[in-house]
């Protein structure tokens, strides 16, 4: 859909730690889009910001491998066109380097409980989508 103009604002901290063995970075995001347009089939009064976490955490098992499990968070949003609901996922790893750290290999297992699926709707007054 084209509109005239999305005003966006957006804000983000991250936290990275690393102690001996044990490393990982948590980030956490925080946006808020909001549709502008003069043709009020556009215009919606129920706007909500959407909040973005995502955690990676990774601990060497002495020089064998490391053992990794990382996961986002996506909440709903309503921009004024799109809602989109709440998403999540939990992904695994097991990683190896090889050949004086040259060379890596990562086992993955993504998102382990089959959650990361987008779903909402698209309105535009009388008209709704939802996707299948």
């Amino acid at each position: 859909v084209n509109v005239q103009h999305v005003n966006s604002y957006f804000t983000t901290l991250s936290i990275p730690i690393d102690i001996g063995r044990y490393s990982s970075y948590t980030t956490a995001s925080l946006s808020f889009d909001k549709v502008i347009d003069d043709r009020p089939i556009f215009m919606t009064n129920k706007i909500s910001p959407r909040l973005y976490v995502y955690s990676y955490h990774k601990y060497n098992v002495k020089q064998w491998f490391d053992l990794e499990i990382f996961g986002a968070f996506i909440s709903k949003q309503n921009d004024g066109i799109y809602f989109t609901e709440n998403t999540y996922s939990v992904s695994a790893a097991i990683a190896k380097r090889f050949l004086k750290n040259k060379l890596s290999v990562r086992v993955l297992a993504n998102d382990i409980f089959f959650t990361n699926r987008e779903a909402g709707n698209f309105e535009q007054r009388r008209l709704s989508m939802i996707p299948v």
